[in-house]
């Protein structure tokens, strides 16, 4: 006859521990796991259950504002034989979100930007400028763009990321444009003369001054007044950078091709006539006279008849 002796362990069942570890969170960000229907949360990198015995437990790892993990499933189940488990690293990562930029006014292929703090600094070129951030609150400040200025918006703000995109105001930019001015000398008052700047069209003016704007840029110019007239410098160049050019200084003097005084052909009188004409015209008013008086005796002689 044999006899079977079964033994039954007494006591409680031996527990295993359940750990959750988490990387990427700053400190202090609270996080949660549920296992078995139990919740825990932290602020530290590690959540542990204690207290399960052998068996297959659910878990759901509960969603951070603004971040996100892709390491370990969301939810799942965990297999305890015998031993404590040890989850993999729970990764999370910053959920991003688009702030997207705009203006208006500039050129395709000028480029310009902002700072974001915390963000960093972003450039491009064209009306839009998208950064990927996340929930927080955020400064900027646009960059300066050489020759324009910004007219509609501001230059500095802040603004806010709460789960979603932000689009802020269009930044309104306009070209910068100073003032490029002539002055003339020599010619009579209310004289018309001009200055016509690459190509554009002519300026002018009847009095000594001249001016007109241009952006920055390298120019060159020509310079025109009355016939008759040259003015020096009649051409040239100029530039702006940023700020007026030095004001150019134009002097008007008759041209060779009119050696006469410009008095001869503005006084008016016997004065204003070429000085070939007025001998020439009293020559032919000394003969006019003459044949009149030849004529004149002639008639009388002929009225006396011929002498007895």
């Amino acid at each position: 006859m044999r006899v079977v002796v079964e033994f039954v362990a007494s006591g409680p069942k031996p527990t295993y521990a359940i750990s959750f570890p988490e990387g990427g969170l700053p400190s202090g960000t609270s996080w949660t796991v549920t296992l078995n229907g139990s919740t825990q949360s932290s602020l530290n990198s590690s959540i542990v259950f204690r207290g399960f015995p052998n068996g297959t437990y659910s878990y759901v790892i509960g969603n951070v504002p603004g971040w996100h993990e892709s390491s370990v499933p969301y939810a799942g189940t965990v297999d305890v034989l015998g031993a404590s488990v040890h989850l993999p690293t729970i990764q999370f990562s910053t959920m991003t979100y688009a702030v997207r930029f705009s203006e208006g006014g500039l050129p395709s292929s000028v480029t310009w930007g902002v700072t974001i703090a915390p963000g960093g600094s972003h450039n491009g070129t064209g009306p839009n400028l998208s950064v990927p951030l996340g929930n927080g609150s955020y400064t900027f400040s646009v960059h300066d763009v050489a020759g324009w200025h910004l007219s509609n918006g501001s230059y500095a703000g802040s603004f806010s990321v709460a789960d979603q995109g932000v689009d802020l105001p269009t930044l309104g930019f306009r070209e910068v444009v100073y003032a490029v001015s002539f002055a003339e000398t020599g010619l009579p008052n209310g004289a018309p003369w001009w200055v016509n700047a690459s190509g554009e069209a002519p300026v002018s003016s009847s009095t000594s001054q001249l001016s007109f704007v241009e952006p920055n840029g390298s120019y060159r110019f020509s310079v025109g007044g009355p016939a008759g007239e040259t003015g020096t410098p009649s051409s040239g160049s100029f530039s702006v950078n940023g700020a007026p050019p030095a004001d150019e200084t134009v002097a008007f003097s008759a041209s060779p091709a009119n050696p006469h005084p410009r008095g001869n052909s503005t006084s008016g009188g016997l004065n204003s006539l070429p000085g070939w004409i007025l001998p020439v015209g009293i020559g032919f008013a000394v003969v006019a006279v003459a044949a009149a008086a030849a004529i004149l005796l002639g008639r009388r002689r002929a009225r006396r008849g011929p002498p007895a």
